[in-house]
């Protein structure tokens, strides 16, 4: 006659609804199996950090003594939220992954798309600046998990989630902190991601890029894929099977799209920092063989950002059974969400330059400008003393503008696109 005894460790987030402790006396005869009433934990504490209901086993068999104890993991929050609709089911990640977000503990519920299932085995944020890299997938031991949850896809807001550089060591950390909103398209296989990143840290960031690491395994064969860059999206395709389009876009006239393909057998044995940073600036050579292959999408901005500046951009990924299906969506449908679902930064009409009063960087707004931008920066006596020019990427554009040779005073900048010309008051403190 066995008896068991279990445990929940509170102190990490689970115990047992009654007591700290329960205790349960069965007899199991030879050959018998003997199932167990149900027992009941209380998540007291919102983690997703594992913990463990410890089992002993107690008793006589054939009148003989015997113990043996038994762990089971328990996640006492889980850490990630899943959206799906007719075709497309994905989880995103707490900390910035997405599909598996946890493969060591076996978190997510992957992407599946139509029929196919497990169609993304690993896709994560992979960082740089300053020459440092921070990021959350696999590297040359294990993975890494640089990025700390600030607020998960929780209430009161569930489609937003905040993460940090905390956890990486210190001589990698960067001090960036990145909003993630996600978005689903109601019928369609098109997934919108919106970010901002925020520097946090206490010295100015230069050469920020961001991008996903993603290992696509597409079809019923994952070694028969393959990608490549057509219509300003990264398309990854497999010989059966569907078509990826990932797609970046971004208000902010320093940024520029990373869309790379790579040989993600290379990755199979390893993946070095030092690699990641060519990658996040396509210093590589392009893959173009069908083998295992994963992306990296995402953004590079050339300008400098200081400490509580921000830049955002969007990523959208679309799946359909067809190049020309996928690319329509880009076309037709994911610009405009694209667009509808920025954060505030961009989706609120922006009509004054900030910060403002300024000392060193500002940002201009350039709405309605889908287009070159003259920019003009005259000061009290009317005098031009800083001019810039800048493509427009989208319509609700910004500008992001270097004041430092600008003296202490009031001034007024002028923009226009050739067309329509607006003038904004600026004071500059030193």
């Amino acid at each position: 006659m066995p008896n068991i005894r279990l445990t929940g460790d509170a102190s990490r987030g689970i115990e047992l609804v009654s007591n700290a402790s329960a205790d349960l006396s069965v007899v199991v005869d030879k050959q018998q199996v003997q199932v167990l009433a149900p027992i009941h934990f209380v998540v007291t504490r919102a983690t997703d950090t594992a913990t463990f209901a410890v089992i002993t086993l107690a008793g006589t068999s054939n009148g003989k003594p015997f113990q043996q104890v038994l762990t089971a993991a328990i996640t006492p929050s889980r850490a990630y939220t899943t959206l799906s609709n007719a075709r497309l089911q994905v989880s995103i990640g707490d900390r910035g992954r997405i599909g598996n977000t946890d493969l060591q503990r076996g978190q997510g519920d992957g992407l599946t798309f139509d029929a196919y299932c497990g169609q993304l085995y690993e896709c994560g944020y992979m960082v740089s600046a300053n020459g440092r890299v921070v990021d959350n997938v696999r590297a040359e031991r294990r993975t890494n998990d640089h990025f700390r949850s600030i607020k998960g896809y929780v209430r009161p807001d569930p489609e937003l989630a905040i993460i940090q550089d905390l956890d990486a060591p210190d001589s990698a950390r960067i001090g960036v902190q990145i909003e993630q909103r996600v978005a689903l398209d109601s019928v369609r296989g098109l997934l919108i991601i919106d970010a901002t990143v925020i520097n946090v840290s206490d010295s100015t960031l230069n050469d920020l890029a961001l991008g996903w690491f993603s290992d696509w395994d597409l079809g019923l064969q994952p070694v028969d894929n393959w990608t490549y860059t057509k219509s300003s999206a990264q398309i990854t395709r497999a010989g059966r099977g569907p078509f990826v389009a990932q797609y970046i876009t971004s208000a902010w006239t320093d940024a520029s799209a990373i869309l790379h393909g790579m040989d993600n057998t290379t990755t199979y044995n390893g993946f070095a920092t030092e690699r990641k940073y060519r990658l996040l600036r396509s210093m590589e050579a392009a893959c173009t063989d069908i083998t295992d292959v994963a992306t990296i999408v995402g953004v590079r901005f050339a300008g400098p950002l200081p400490p509580g500046h921000v830049r955002n951009f969007q990523h959208v990924i679309v799946l359909d059974t067809s190049e020309a299906a996928v690319l329509d969506r880009i076309e037709n449908a994911a610009k405009k969400l694209a667009v509808t679902t920025m954060s505030p930064w961009v989706l609120d009409p922006i009509d004054e330059i900030f910060p403002n009063p300024a000392t060193g960087y500002i940002n201009v707004p350039a709405d309605g400008m889908n287009a070159r931008v003259d920019l003009s920066v005259a000061d009290a006596q009317g005098r031009i003393v800083l001019q810039v020019n800048a493509t427009a990427p989208i319509d609700r554009a910004i500008v992001p503008v270097d004041t430092e040779s600008l003296a202490q005073g009031m001034y007024v900048v002028t923009v226009t696109d050739g067309t329509a010309i607006k003038h904004l008051p600026l004071v500059i403190r030193r």
